[in-house]
């Protein structure tokens, strides 16, 4: 039988243990919210050729089961090019977040063109390593790379981290099942003119070293970093753009309200 001092002495270093890890998690919750620095929100941007106004895109981010998010974007054809044109491309990322930011799940493109239907899923198996990537039938697998996204969630990480403060935008992401590291580099910190007024923004600009095509993003940091504007530039070929006309930040939404356009 242990003497009454040591039943004390264990009931103390029991309490002390309780009371660190209690400050621990405190700590961790404190230093890693459960959630992106974004609210759900709706926005519908403007999409240029050139100076011909060609579609709209619209963009959602919401809360979906299970603590996870999903991130969608569907764009269409306007103005002259709706009378040449019908296709439909709806892009749909689902992800969990974590204290490093996005941890890819899964990813959706679909593009309907006169009855035709072009895909490209992408399932990430964290555990195992690897994605496998479906297009159009075609299988194929990937080794993953930490902090690895999909094509479509790198638009959002790049605003969960400007929204965050973040200046180190560097991330691997996968596309037609290879893997290329993208790196953005801030360019200044111009304000612009939109719909809603002058808009102080925080711009990046990435250069793709394959093909020399440039791309342009102006975050706005009063809008919980989403971008006000995207420019492609490449060659020969007019300037592709962006521009922000609608946003709607609202309450939590289901997956199923996210899911549709």
């Amino acid at each position: 039988m242990k003497p009454a001092c040591n039943h004390a002495r264990e009931r103390a270093v029991a309490l002390v243990l309780v009371l660190l890890l209690a400050t621990v998690m405190q700590t961790v919750q404190a230093g890693c919210p459960p959630s992106p620095p974004i609210p759900a929100y709706q926005a519908t941007y403007e999409l240029y050729w050139g100076p011909l106004y060609v579609g709209k895109a619209h963009f959602r981010f919401a809360p979906a089961s299970g603590g996870e998010f999903v991130y969608q974007s569907v764009t269409r054809p306007a103005g002259l090019a709706a009378l040449i044109r019908d296709d439909t491309i709806t892009q749909t990322s689902r992800f969990a977040w974590s204290c490093s930011g996005p941890r890819d799940l899964e990813y959706r493109y679909v593009r309907a063109d006169d009855g035709n239907h072009h895909t490209q899923d992408i399932r990430f198996h964290w555990k195992a390593g690897t994605a496998l990537t479906e297009i159009n039938g075609r299988r194929m697998n990937t080794a993953l790379q930490a902090g690895t996204v999909d094509q479509l969630l790198a638009q959002f990480t790049l605003s969960a981290a400007v929204a965050r403060g973040d200046h180190a935008l560097t991330f691997p992401v996968l596309d037609d099942g290879k893997i290329e590291t993208y790196r953005f580099a801030p360019a200044g910190k111009p304000t612009l003119d939109t719909p809603f007024g002058k808009v102080a923004t925080a711009r990046y600009n990435r250069r793709n070293p394959r093909t020399g095509r440039a791309l342009s993003l102006w975050f706005a940091p009063q809008y919980h970093g989403v971008p006000v504007r995207v420019e492609q530039i490449e060659t020969g070929k007019p300037t592709v753009s962006l521009v922000l006309g609608e946003i709607k930040f609202d309450a939590a939404k289901s997956e199923k309200e996210a899911a549709g356009p």
